[in-house]
């Protein structure tokens, strides 16, 4: 009998994921659904037609743009974007987070954090917390990255609103002992270094 009222509660749930999902796929816009389809070239019939390459995603939380600089070193789909008219300040994530702040907290490196600078995106923009993409990077231990974003004028003696430093959240950053193959993996990528980071940023906030 229980096994008979699991399998309905899985099938009840199965069920309902796929109305939200579904849902979710009939929110998106042409657009949307030509990038998640990697179709560049339907997307770029759209824009030339009208479309915003700068609306927000159907989940409402920030732009086309952030959600490609998510979850890749190098999504080709953020520089499209970046080519065909997308604002890196446009819109911000719920938490205040610009395409250059969600870039350096997660998996972009040096190479597309540029291509948003050259963009315009804002160096030292502030999330609701107060924290900048500098202070980001830090936390994510990109050496790299923290050096550049030093080197093209992120100010590294802001302080958000709990009174931290971009040293402060180098401090906080996960080592990734506990995932070898993933700090490696960030070592290669973006100059993963806990320890020179920190060691780094405590000179440049201690003039």
């Amino acid at each position: 009998m229980n096994s008979i009222k699991q399998a309905r509660s899985r099938t009840c749930l199965l069920f309902f994921a796929c109305f939200i999902f579904s849902l979710f796929v009939q929110a998106q816009t042409p657009l949307e659904k030509a990038l998640s389809a990697n179709d560049t070239v339907t997307a770029l019939q759209l824009i030339r037609q009208g479309e915003n390459p700068n609306q927000q995603v159907s989940s409402g939380d920030g732009s086309l743009l952030i959600r490609y600089c998510r979850y890749a070193e190098n999504d080709p789909i953020a520089f499209f974007l970046l080519s065909n008219g997308a604002k890196p300040d446009t819109l911000r994530s719920a938490a205040g987070r610009t395409a250059l702040h969600v870039a350096a907290a997660y998996y972009a490196c040096e190479t597309l954090c540029t291509a948003l600078l050259n963009a315009g995106a804002d160096i030292n923009a502030r999330t609701h917390d107060g924290a900048t993409p500098l202070m980001l990077a830090a936390q994510s231990a990109k050496l790299r990255l923290v050096k550049l974003l030093i080197q093209k004028g992120a100010d590294p003696l802001l302080k958000d609103k709990k009174g931290k430093t971009a040293y402060d959240y180098a401090l906080a950053a996960d080592a990734l002992a506990d995932l070898p193959e993933f700090r490696k993996k960030m070592e290669e990528a973006c100059g993963f270094n806990k320890s020179e980071t920190i060691s780094f940023l405590k000179e440049k906030t201690s003039k």
